[in-house]
């Protein structure tokens, strides 16, 4: 059985080994202008959850814990 199924854009309701990149997101928002962290590329095949670090990286909760 295939666990993949896609979605097209629908978040999961957990995402998996994406904490890095999620922080990663968060250090260009400490970061101020300038950061190197604010210029992020999201690249990758269909299917691969580019619209759902999209949607991770708009969720204002993480945005709203370091001052945004």
């Amino acid at each position: 059985m295939n666990p993949f199924t896609p979605t097209f854009g629908t978040s999961p309701p957990l995402l998996v080994g994406r904490d890095g990149d999620l922080e990663d997101f968060l250090e260009g928002l400490r970061g101020g202008p300038g950061a190197p962290e604010r210029a992020t590329l999201v690249t990758g095949l269909r299917g691969t959850g580019k619209t759902v670090m999209l949607n991770a990286y708009e969720d204002p909760s993480p945005a709203r814990r370091v001052g945004w």
